[in-house]
């Protein structure tokens, strides 16, 4: 790249801070990166399985917010609940994985509707959770059902673009905690969990620029259910200050 002016530097420092890496050599470095590359390292994973299993209720102050990616026949309904820990102005986010539950159908035995409902509105009962997030395309009956409290989330492509850069960036930055074994089910003749969906997630260029998804063999609901929150609990600038933080009702 030649000489940088020293603004120009911290620019570059700024995005690679910022981008996924493969996002980076793409953009900065013009590298082809069309091919799939690894979304996070299991050493990032490790480094956020820190807390020791899900919540049974809300560990004080906070925003909590639950996110359902539904599945109900091929793939699996995952309903996740994250934790926004109230921080001083300027401070980085603090995000507290609380649950991570797993319905599991085939075209045979679908997931029930009333199933997810009676899951995520445990979620509620515990942790005080609001909104509820969920694409509308397969449950528009709960997202009548439950007006003001169901916010639709759909999988555009603007949201699968900032889904996959913000949820990255708090892995990367360990701004963001899980737990062993979250959400673990057996799925094809295999044990899967967020864990396990971390690691063998890939990021894809496309031409409205990356999506985190995952391999022709694998998963991805744990991970967009738990990305779905973060999503907005970052980009809809929804982190408590500790100045604001109020008890649970």
């Amino acid at each position: 790249r030649g000489f940088l002016a020293q603004w120009q530097s911290r620019q570059l420092a700024q995005w690679q801070q910022s981008m996924h890496p493969s996002a980076y050599r793409r953009l900065i470095n013009n590298e082809d990166t069309s091919g799939e590359e690894s979304y996070v390292t299991p050493e990032q994973v490790k480094n956020i399985t820190i807390l020791t299993g899900p919540t049974d209720a809300l560990p004080g102050h906070g925003r909590v917010v639950t996110a359902i990616d539904l599945g109900l026949k091929k793939d699996a309904t995952a309903i996740a609940s994250v934790l926004s820990v109230p921080v001083p102005r300027g401070n980085p986010p603090i995000l507290k994985l609380l649950a991570l539950d797993v319905l599991t159908g085939s075209f045979d035995d679908p997931v029930q509707l009333r199933t997810v409902e009676s899951t995520f509105l445990s979620h509620l009962k515990r942790y005080g959770a609001y909104p509820v997030l969920i694409d509308p395309w397969s449950a528009a009956s709960l997202v009548q059902k439950y007006p003001g409290l169901i916010l639709e989330w759909p999988f555009t492509t603007g949201h699968v673009r900032e889904l996959t850069s913000i949820l990255y960036r708090v892995i990367a930055d360990k701004q963001l905690s899980i737990y062993p074994a979250a959400g673990k089910m057996w799925q094809a003749g295999e044990e899967w969990d967020l864990q396990r969906e971390l690691i063998n997630a890939v990021v894809k260029d496309c031409s409205y620029g990356q999506r985190v998804d995952h391999k022709s063999d694998g998963y991805s609901d744990r991970l967009m259910a738990l990305g779905m929150c973060v999503h907005y609990l970052l980009s809809e600038s929804s982190v408590p200050l500790l100045r604001d933080a109020r008890p649970p009702s």
